[in-house]
């Protein structure tokens, strides 16, 4: 938050449970969105962070507890990419309720494959002012209503673990060995 009642929102998904090889088929982003104001129609849109930030030290100005943002609100060239993951339109006098932003799939992919680095997301509106829309957090007492992200992916079919591999087993007469 800064001075002008401009708020900075940061989040951070852990996706290492996803294997490195899995396809990504689908990612959404699940906001609770438990009020709002504004009277036109707006864009929230989801940035990569460049700078690994820390929860408990991230404000407006600084995202550790000793170094600042290039820009505050992590609007700088080195705070954040400039071109969105993903992105959703919120419309005047638009319920509370839970609200899906599709993600870009090949983004998603290159934080599971490691090509990207995962520093989180920055979510920003595309008016800042005048136009506020307030989403449940991380800290959310209601559990179910804390951000989500949905991942959905393929594996690659694996030969079977007997493939190219030596075994041996018995039965009542015989020894048997295999090898593949």
């Amino acid at each position: 938050h800064n001075g002008s009642n401009r708020i900075l929102s940061v989040l951070k998904f852990n996706m290492s449970s996803i294997r490195a090889n899995a396809t990504i088929t689908s990612a959404t982003l699940i906001l609770r969105m438990n009020s709002g104001s504004g009277t036109t129609t707006h864009t929230l849109s989801v940035y990569p962070l460049l700078k690994n930030w820390v929860e408990s030290a991230v404000t407006w100005n600084r995202y550790i507890s000793t170094t600042n943002w290039q820009t505050g609100g992590a609007d700088g060239a080195t705070d954040r990419e400039t071109t969105s993951i993903g992105s959703r339109s919120f419309v005047s006098g638009e319920t509370a309720g839970f609200k899906a932003v599709p993600l870009d799939l090949a983004a998603i992919q290159s934080y599971v494959n490691g090509t990207r680095t995962n520093n989180g997301w920055l979510l920003k509106m595309d008016v800042e002012s005048g136009f506020l829309k307030e989403f449940a957090s991380s800290d959310s007492t209601t559990a179910a209503n804390r951000p989500q992200l949905v991942v959905e992916y393929t594996l690659p079919e694996e030969e079977p673990d007997w493939v190219n591999k030596e075994y041996a087993y018995e039965d009542e007469d015989h020894i048997h060995a295999v090898t593949s």
